[in-house]
């Protein structure tokens, strides 16, 4: 999986959980939107920190591996990391009433 791929499939997925616990819960308190007529605004950051590898092997590109997709073998390989946020707005998910 393409790097790109991961970090939108990753943000769409808490979107989505954001939007499930908001229509599940009880209470007010999820993502707020408003509090009382005042608007609540404030980015989240979401953090992700990525492993990279450079193998002699070659290809472009950065890619996502899971664990059992790692395959055998012996190579030479450089491991860096890369971490960077995105600011995400949950508060202005819309609830499923303003939709």
């Amino acid at each position: 999986m393409d790097l790109s791929e991961f970090v939108a499939e990753t943000l769409v997925e808490i979107e989505k959980g954001v939007r499930s616990a908001r229509s599940q819960s009880t209470g007010p308190w999820i993502a707020l939107g408003n509090v009382g007529m005042q608007p609540v605004w404030g980015a989240e950051k979401v953090t992700f920190e990525v492993a990279v590898t450079t193998s002699a092997e070659g290809g472009g590109g950065i890619k996502v591996f899971s664990f059992g997709e790692v395959k055998g073998g012996v190579s030479r390989e450089a491991v860096n990391r890369i971490t960077f946020n995105v600011p995400v707005f949950f508060n202005s998910i819309p609830t499923e009433e303003t939709n």
